[in-house]
């Protein structure tokens, strides 16, 4: 390394001194904020002294609600936690106190207390073995210090001399990185990165390897923010921009997020490109890797011995939210917080359908876990890409074990040396019982296969297209339908196309009071088969009722997709049902199971935190009152587990929210 660099002068931190006095007998005899009028601290000091530290803690945490961010209050909270043997809360107490006061003395030294062997007493004998040129028990001693996750002002700085002594210079550089994403102010630390960008400008320089231009301006901006090569970041770019363009359904989940470069690349492809909603979930603990396992190895070295292991690749979740702000995507992006065993389980419904799934865990058992609770929630066609495949061994056991117990074979394309791609494309097997022809018709009048925004799922589309096909009672001409809320048009567009495979001749009436500019194209690509009637649906139903009395002739299809109150439900079945043609088929959309402990948030996020009153009208009206036939429609899909929208939450347990019906022929 070019002599020109020295760090070694800047390198040491401060000396501490070993001998404090115990917590247990720190005595607040003046007090620890100095304004008269704040009750709260008052009050908090004289119980801290009197060893009440519950009652306290309590107060202390009042005074920070209500604003007061003395330095004081949270060395005060600190000695609370500590009393009652909330160490680990003590010392995240105190390093958010020292990341504002860092020569807090009192709160250094309780830090030291609390930690004996700390961050700061493992980088003291790193010091003290580089000094002495015993450069691997530095490198080790500070694995170990790595490994606390404690961030601490100078320790990735420190990581950064080791690698370069070494002569692993990008090592070097990205732990630099790291240490500004936690310290964004450490002027040392940003000196050696500038340093290292003069005499080796290729270690930091954005490599002109792939020519597009919009990537390559992404890169620039996203570069400082990811480890990931710019292979892989241009394969997750196309990949992401396939998945829009191609309309998948579902939502990118990308776990294992680190400073957030790959998260914000990806969530702008979703912003520029996608023809329906979708979210970007960013999973990572945000406090660096978790404990690698045996089976975690690099070229055959244990992951801890590599410089690369136990709470390393770490920066604060508000990185991520950094770079999404700058580029504009921070709505796009929703971060989970938290080891994958213990988020995933929670999540792996609410994340909704899969279009593209990341995976950057780099151990055995992240990727572990990855698997078994996110692949079943990969859309058909869907894409995962595995960041570490050919780097960590862990990582590819991982996924030839998961191949191997599901009895899969993925189609592996390479990306560079380590990383990979796979596609999903017949992830949710077709249900056998349909005849061929209709499955491939209902693709060709699909309205997502022409980007049409749809509210509901390919499941529920297919149920919609089967009914109209193959259930419909013989009519008259024109074969009448009603639909009550229209929305968007994408159920119109396909009741329109599957009628039109059937009847020369239609007249439906599409009541929906709104006029949304998709939905005014369907109009006018049918108009001479639609009539709008722009009212709710109260205020139709005399205006039809005239039409049909005219010549008799009722619509045999009614589809109720309009208020989901209870209240609304009930008065369209009333108002609608004794117009429908005998025999005529009557659907609704939206139909859910009760409320349950499993169930309950994924439909209440889907209905603004209210449950649909849809089941109950239809059992009330359908079933008690009318005794209609219940159809039962099959699933085109019937393992896929999405319903309506795919960027919704997964309702456990609901495959399809179609509910339909049969009026008496009598």
């Amino acid at each position: 390394f070019d002599s020109s660099i020295n760090p070694e002068n800047d390198r040491k931190p401060k000396k501490v001194v070993s001998s404090i006095k115990n917590f247990n007998q720190v005595a607040f005899n003046t007090p620890i904020y100095d304004n008269a009028d704040l009750v709260l601290v008052r009050q908090a000091l004289q119980q801290l002294n009197q060893k009440n530290d519950n009652q306290a803690l309590t107060l202390l945490q009042e005074a920070i609600i209500s604003g007061q961010d003395s330095p004081g209050i949270y060395y005060g909270k600190a000695v609370a936690l500590a009393r009652l043997g909330r160490t680990n809360e003590a010392v995240n107490c105190l390093n958010h106190l020292l990341a504002v006061t860092p020569g807090h003395k009192k709160g250094n030294f309780l830090l030291k207390e609390l930690r004996p062997g700390s961050v700061g007493e493992l980088m003291e004998k790193a010091n003290q073995a580089l000094d002495n040129n015993q450069i691997d028990r530095a490198f080790n001693l500070l694995i170990q210090a790595k490994s606390l996750k404690q961030p601490v002002v100078g320790l990735d700085y420190l990581r950064a001399i080791c690698f370069i002594k070494m002569n692993r210079i990008s090592d070097a550089f990205q732990a630099l990185l790291e240490e500004l994403r936690h310290f964004p102010n450490n002027i040392e630390a940003k000196n050696l990165k500038a340093q290292i960008q003069t005499q080796y400008p290729t270690v930091a320089v954005v490599d002109a390897k792939v020519d597009d231009p919009e990537f390559r301006d992404l890169l620039e901006s996203i570069r400082p923010y990811t480890m990931l090569s710019e292979a892989r970041l241009y394969s997750l770019f196309s990949l992401v921009k396939r998945v829009c363009l191609e309309n998948i359904p579902g939502n990118i989940v990308e776990c294992g997020v680190a400073a957030g470069g790959s998260t914000a690349l990806m969530a702008t492809v979703i912003q520029r490109y996608s023809k329906q909603p979708r979210w970007l979930y960013a999973f990572d603990s945000f406090e660096g890797m978790p404990v690698p396992t045996a089976a975690d190895k690099a070229g055959g070295i244990p992951a801890d011995l590599t410089g690369w292991g136990t709470g390393t690749c770490a920066a604060p979740e508000a990185s991520t939210r950094e770079i999404c702000s700058k580029l504009g995507v921070e709505n796009i992006v929703r971060t989970v917080k938290g080891y994958f065993e213990d988020t995933l389980p929670k999540m792996r419904n609410l994340v909704g359908a899969i279009a593209l799934l990341h995976m950057d865990g780099d151990w055995y058992e992240s990727t572990k876990a990855i698997l078994e609770n996110l692949y079943d929630r990969v859309s058909n066609d869907g894409i995962i890409q595995v960041d570490d495949y050919g780097h960590w061994e862990g990582c590819s056991q991982a996924v030839q074990e998961f191949e191997a117990t599901r009895k899969l074979k993925f189609d592996i394309n390479q990306i560079d040396y380590t990383g990979v791609w796979f596609s999903n494309p017949n992830k949710f097997p077709i249900n056998p019982v349909f005849d061929t022809s209709l499955v491939r018709e209902f693709a060709e009048d699909d309205p997502v296969a022409y980007g049409i925004n749809s509210q509901m799922s390919s499941n529920e589309r297919f149920q919609l297209y089967y009914v109209l096909r193959q259930l419909l009672p013989i009519s008259q001409s024109p074969l009448r339908f009603v639909e009550i809320g229209s929305f968007a048009g994408s159920s119109l567009f396909l009741t329109c196309r599957a009628l039109r495979r059937i009847s020369s001749e239609l007249q439906g009436f599409a009541i929906e009071p709104g006029l949304q500019p998709q939905f005014a194209q369907i109009l006018q690509d049918f108009k001479s088969d639609v009539t709008h009637l722009r009212m709710f649906s109260g205020k139709a139903t005399s205006q039809l009722e005239g039409v049909f009395a005219e010549d008799g002739n009722q619509p045999v299809f009614i589809f109720v997709d309009g208020d989901h109150t209870y209240e609304g439900v009930r008065e369209d079945i009333i108002n609608y049902f004794p117009i429908l043609a005998p025999g005529g088929v009557m659907m609704f959309h939206d139909y859910l199971p009760p409320l349950d402990r499993e169930n309950q948030d994924a439909i209440f996020f889907h209905h603004g935190g209210k449950e649909p009153g849809i089941r109950q009208a239809c059992q009330e009206l359908m079933e008690d009152t009318y005794g209609c036939e219940v159809l039962d429609i099959p699933l085109l899909y019937p393992t896929d587990p999405t319903q309506t929208q795919a960027f919704l939450p997964i309702i456990p347990g609901v495959f399809s929210t179609i509910k339909v019906y049969r009026k008496s022929s009598n």
